[in-house]
């Protein structure tokens, strides 16, 4: 995660586990990269991660608007 970049600003950390992005499914960084050129300035975005907390995975959600 980069210091200052929209991911780190809506709370992403490092080792998050992205499940999907605007409701559609990433499951490898080409699937991210796919839905990623979707996006648009202004746009809503709802992203779906799992975070380890301890020995297990907690799933969430964080959203916010792009830049």
């Amino acid at each position: 995660v980069v210091p200052e970049a929209f991911a780190a600003e809506i709370s992403v950390q490092t080792g998050d586990i992205i499940l999907s992005v605007n409701h559609h499914p990433v499951s490898n960084v080409d699937d991210f990269r796919q839905v990623q050129t979707t996006l648009r300035s202004g746009q809503d975005v709802l992203l779906l991660v799992a975070r380890q907390a301890g020995r297990t995975f907690a799933t969430m959600f964080l959203a916010d608007t792009l830049p």
